[in-house]
């Protein structure tokens, strides 16, 4: 055993920190926006697995419902960006950009398959690299790596 928190080699543990992020993330995101869709709900007859029906629903929906969606990617990002930073072997900040990278693209993919206002787009993207920067500070890894030195 490494001495490590929970007994793996700190490879297996980095590895680990961004899966634990990425799915945790992904889990505490789709509960939020089910949240939200209840909070303010689709137009009658929205099929969520009907690309047309989905963009016809973001159309309708309002400012404070795209206001719920910005907050969901944040609180989610935010969360999984802090797991990751507190599971990691080494390196939690690299651990946590790297979580915060993958939901930027999920997030673009998403605004690929279903058009979004450029002001939420906007406030989504720049959400999720907080949130990168925010988790490892609230994971209390934030502190820079130390300086090599070459002699």
């Amino acid at each position: 055993m490494t001495g490590s928190r929970i007994g793996l080699d700190p490879r297996a543990r980095n590895l680990v920190s961004i899966g634990a992020g990425v799915f945790g993330g992904t889990i505490l995101l789709v509960v939020l926006q089910a949240v939200n869709g209840l909070v303010f709900p689709p137009p009658a007859g929205t099929d969520p697995n009907d690309p047309e029906s989905m963009r016809r629903a973001m159309a309708a929906m309002t400012v404070p419902a795209y206001l719920g969606l910005v907050a969901a990617y944040f609180i989610a990002t935010t969360a999984a960006c802090t797991v990751a930073a507190r599971v990691a072997g080494t390196e939690p900040r690299r651990r946590a950009r790297l979580v915060g990278l993958a939901f930027v693209v999920a997030a673009i993919m998403t605004f690929r398959e279903i058009p979004h206002p450029a002001w939420v787009i906007a406030a989504i993207l720049v959400s999720l690299v907080v949130a990168a920067v925010l988790g490892p500070r609230l994971a209390g890894r934030d502190a820079a790596p130390p300086a090599t030195s070459v002699s």
